[in-house]
């Protein structure tokens, strides 16, 4: 059993002896280990205190040419998140005069504006949902009150999309081993066709249907996507892994498949319910396609006669035999009443 390291006199001087932060000749000096991100709690609570802020090193630095330990010299100018009014302490050599400044590099990736947790910021709304970069940049002014580019916005996603993704499986992967969560043996596979970047694709995916735990989520082209291939990647990625069930649709290659990796196989509810009530619907859609034509029909018989009694309505009796047009009409009306009886009696 580890022994917990007793805080001696010395800890505690050291740790008085290098504070944090402190105030000095009206300026705040903040240590490199506080983030950027940080400095609105100063603003906050001592914004009366201070001009600028100063950045210096937590531990005194060393000359990376002779070692020698280095003595401060002056600050520069620093816009960390582009905000004004922060410097940077600058150091020297006493023995060879090389010069070095305040390193940030734990919170700000060298040769960015900004710190990770701004730049990951539109990766974390991504995760919730689907938002334009012009809207995430206008939400990231609001909770921060940093000015960014919406193009920026798009830079930081393609740049730091796979560590974002890499970082957060870690931590998802941590989080289930604390849980001792375990593949239950039942799980769901099925493929989706999507386009990316122009081309056809086809996503296969493995999800355990008790504690939904992604197995493997994979995207290939779909010209490379067979029978073969998905034997090889059910059998891979279920190795190792207890086997009870796998829910899939009711794609004809799948029996073939799921019997050789040994495992029961079992159509999921969506589909035998589907599979069901397809032939039903595919008979009531056709039965109200032909009423909706059949009613229609009526109604356009019905204002054709309305339109077709207006002629000759001020002539009694029958046609004479000259009256051709007016015997044409009447004609025509007894054939659209006749049609429309057959069409009421089907209806």
């Amino acid at each position: 059993m580890n022994s917990v390291k007793p805080i001696t006199t010395n800890i505690i001087n050291d740790i008085v002896n290098k504070p944090l932060y402190y105030f000095k000749n009206d300026q705040l000096n903040v240590s490199n280990i506080i983030s950027p991100n940080d400095l609105d709690f100063f603003e906050e609570y001592y914004c009366n205190y201070y001009s600028e802020i100063v950045y210096y090193e937590y531990n005194r630095p060393s000359c990376p040419k002779c070692g020698s330990s280095m003595n401060s010299n002056g600050s520069r100018p620093a816009k960390p998140n582009k905000w004004d009014g922060i410097r940077k302490k600058q150091y020297i050599c006493p023995e060879c005069n090389k010069t070095q400044v305040t390193k940030l590099e734990d919170h700000i990736q060298r040769y960015s504006n900004y710190t990770r947790a701004i730049c990951q910021k539109s990766l974390e709304y991504e995760s919730i949902g689907y938002l334009p970069y012009q809207k995430k940049a206008e939400i990231i002014k609001v909770e921060n009150g940093i000015r960014i580019n919406r193009q920026t916005v798009y830079y930081h996603e393609s740049k730091y999309s796979e560590h974002y993704i890499t970082q957060k499986e870690e931590e998802l992967q941590k989080l289930l081993k604390e849980m001792n969560v375990e593949p239950s043996g039942i799980y769901c596979y099925d493929e989706e066709y999507l386009h990316e970047n122009g081309e056809k694709c086809v996503r296969l995916a493995i999800i355990d249907a008790v504690t939904n735990l992604i197995i493997n989520d994979q995207v290939i082209y779909q010209e490379d996507f067979d029978k073969e291939f998905m034997e090889i990647f059910l059998k891979y990625n279920l190795e190792g892994l207890p086997k009870k069930i796998l829910i899939t649709d009711g794609h004809p290659a799948y029996p073939a498949i799921i019997e050789k990796i040994c495992i029961d196989h079992q159509l999921c509810i969506f589909h035998i319910i589907k599979n069901q009530r397809t032939p039903s619907f595919r008979k009531i859609n056709k039965i109200n396609t032909r009423i909706h034509t059949i009613k229609k029909t009526i109604k356009k018989n019905e204002e054709e006669i309305k339109e077709l009694q207006k002629y000759g309505k001020e002539k009694l009796g029958r046609p004479k035999d000259s009256d051709k047009k007016r015997k044409r009409k009447i004609k025509k009306i007894k054939h659209l009443e006749k049609e429309n009886k057959r069409l009421k009696k089907e209806l």
